[in-house]
């Protein structure tokens, strides 16, 4: 959406990206975006000021806590299809989270009653299909629902909305095929290494049919490791930071059970 609103040199709306870290800022200056720092007093201002604030996960994206007082207008645009349980449809699972996800609880049933979750204050909630849209409605505890797609997956219809140009980045004209592996995150501790330790005879094919193997890891995997000795297998999961600017330009995606999948199959590739 933001990317949609400069695309267009939009000049009837004032927006800004609220920008937390510094390497942020300093990339957003470089490419003369408009941002704030919301830990700033004019950061702090813009957001006391806004008309709506857009997140696509928690109020914490733009704002200071997950759990706010305020008519503040949030719409949530939201990251994947829910094939793991979310918000209250959890039920409890993560530690002292029962208080906020149980309905039977008593406490849970005062704080609903006054409106006490964010959720149930979103202005507007984005979803994908009619199916989702019924979903989203019982586990956000929220009506303000719209089917309009998920507008991060628009990159994939107009390439020009990327931030980054990865073709060029990683020179992906010279390779007759890309493929991207994006393994999910999983519940369990991170100890499996989805792919075999000798990769030398892998990349060897790869080399001969010059297809480059891109590797996208959750940003939770720490002991899954790539060699940085492979000719055409490449981490990438440090250089890309928004893996849905990576599909307009890969062949195949290897992916398992990610909403990934998903959004890729919007290309039909």
């Amino acid at each position: 959406i933001y990317q949609y609103l400069r695309s267009i040199n939009c000049t009837s709306l004032e927006y800004y990206w609220s920008a937390k870290s510094k390497k942020q800022q300093d990339f957003l200056r470089t490419i003369q975006a408009p941002f704030i720092d919301p830990y700033s007093f004019s950061g702090f201002l813009k957001i006391l000021r806004a008309q709506y604030l857009f997140i696509e996960k928690s109020t914490f994206d733009v704002y200071y806590t997950k759990m706010i007082f305020g008519r503040f207008r949030f719409i949530q645009t939201w990251h994947g299809t829910p094939l793991k349980r979310i918000g209250i449809g959890e039920n409890g699972k993560k530690k002292g989270s029962k208080i906020l996800t149980d309905k039977n609880n008593r406490v849970y049933q005062f704080l609903h009653k006054i409106k006490f979750f964010t959720r149930q204050k979103f202005k507007y909630i984005t979803a994908p299909s009619e199916e989702i849209k019924s979903l989203f409605q019982n586990v956000f505890e929220n009506l303000n629902v719209v089917v309009t797609g998920y507008s991060r997956n628009d990159v994939l219809f107009n390439p020009a909305l990327a931030v980054n140009d990865y073709r060029q980045i990683f020179n992906l004209n010279k390779y007759h095929k890309i493929i991207l592996f994006a393994p999910t995150f999983r519940d369990n501790n991170d100890t499996q290494n989805p792919l075999s330790e000798e990769l030398s005879e892998f990349n060897k094919q790869l080399n001969l049919k010059n297809y480059l193997l891109l590797v996208k890891k959750h940003p939770w995997q720490k002991t899954f490791i790539i060699p940085n000795n492979l000719s055409n297998i490449l981490d990438v999961s440090n250089v890309v930071d928004d893996i849905q600017e990576l599909y307009p330009h890969v062949d195949i995606l290897i992916n398992d059970y990610s909403s990934a999948l998903v959004d890729f199959m919007l290309s039909k590739k």
